[in-house]
């Protein structure tokens, strides 16, 4: 095996898969990236319960009322996030 890989085991009991070794230079970035990340999080999940809270004040009680489009979106780039999050921390910072 190459200087350039490492070996992680893929949690399935499966053939290991090899992962390239990340430089301090690029960890460093990845820990930066993940910071503005989390910080990102928090501010649109911090967004998105005052939405929530909101919309529910104004349909309370209201069983068919639809979430407004904007708070969907809102939901979905949280998650998106929350999904990026997750894989920098698996590739880089392996927590």
């Amino acid at each position: 095996m190459s200087d350039d890989s490492a070996v992680e085991s893929n949690g399935r009991g499966g053939a290991p898969r090899v992962l390239p070794t990340t430089k301090p230079c690029e960890h460093e970035q990845a820990v930066l990236f993940a910071d503005i990340l989390r910080k990102e999080l928090r501010q649109m999940r911090s967004a998105a319960a005052a939405a929530e809270a909101r919309w529910s004040r104004r349909h309370d009680g209201d069983v068919d009322a639809e979430p407004p489009e904007r708070l969907e979106r809102l939901q979905g780039r949280i998650q998106e996030a929350s999904t990026l999050l997750d894989a920098l921390n698996a590739r880089f910072l392996r927590t």
